[in-house]
């Protein structure tokens, strides 16, 4: 098994300095600009009463669009929906959340941007479904 451990970590060390455009320090620099700059927002407000069907977007600030990879849309922490392109929105464009099928009472919306080089930008919100 260390054997194996020890391969991969020569083959992702080969690749990154076959691949890479500068030092792992500026690479590194630029991941912790992004991670600080980005942020991520849901169009479901924290405090939230959901009776009616609604849009739910999200929307990343900060990051040049090229360096997200997904936004993932979640609810009680399970993963409902993923959008890979701007405009980010649940279900699509022509969709809507509708929150009788989420269920009556409390519940955590959340949604989450997969950046390039593996961070992420994530906000929730707890929404009541009262119908």
């Amino acid at each position: 098994m260390n054997k194996s451990v020890a391969i991969v970590a020569v083959v992702v060390a080969s690749s990154s300095a076959q691949f890479g455009c500068g030092s792992d320090d500026e690479a590194a620099t630029k991941e912790a600009k992004l991670t600080a700059t980005g942020r991520i927002s849901s169009s479901i407000p924290d405090g939230a009463q959901l009776s009616d069907p609604l849009r739910w977007t999200a929307r990343v600030t900060g990051v040049p669009p090229s360096e997200v990879v997904s936004v993932r849309f979640l609810i009680d922490g399970k993963v409902a929906h993923v959008d890979k392109e701007a405009p980010y929105e649940f279900a699509d464009r022509r969709n809507l959340l509708i929150p009788a099928t989420v269920g009556r009472g409390s519940h955590t919306l959340a949604v989450d941007a997969r950046l390039r080089g593996g961070h992420r930008l994530t906000t929730g919100s707890t929404a009541t479904v009262s119908e």
